[in-house]
């Protein structure tokens, strides 16, 4: 992951993380932290917006093109499988929530999003839109 100044494009700092086979979207950024999906096997980081280091790595499921919400306690994940929300001070996750509908085809999920202040998550995959209320 590289961080660039916004004025002249020069590397403030490059960090290695690992990840392997996803897509990847940009990251969250929250306090000075961000929010990024990685792992070898699924997973999300948070890093030192300032300079790179990691906070936590937490597993998670394998899937591709998913991002995470941000709010000021937890950050959120759903990776088609489940609905993962994680302390955002030490990357455990507090509760986790299966998709019973789940079915692993192998594609992409295009976008799904959580959002913190609705307490929605919005969904889209390849061939449908879906909102789901979550409590």
């Amino acid at each position: 992951m590289w961080s660039l100044d916004l004025a002249d494009g020069s590397v403030l700092f490059s960090t290695r993380f690992g990840a392997q086979w996803e897509n990847y979207l940009a990251p969250s950024l929250k306090d000075g932290y961000l929010y990024a999906n990685g792992g070898a096997y699924g997973g999300m980081y948070a890093l030192n917006a300032g300079n790179g280091a990691s906070r936590w790595f937490a597993n998670l499921a394998q899937y591709d093109l998913w991002t995470r919400a941000v709010d000021d306690k937890y950050a959120y994940a759903y990776t088609a499988d489940a609905f993962a929300v994680l302390d955002r001070a030490s990357g455990v996750i507090t509760r986790t929530i299966q998709n019973p509908s789940f079915n692993s085809l192998g594609v992409s999920l295009i976008f799904h999003q959580y959002c913190p202040v609705t307490h929605r998550l919005w969904s889209w995959m390849e061939s449908s839109i879906a909102h789901t209320p979550i409590t």
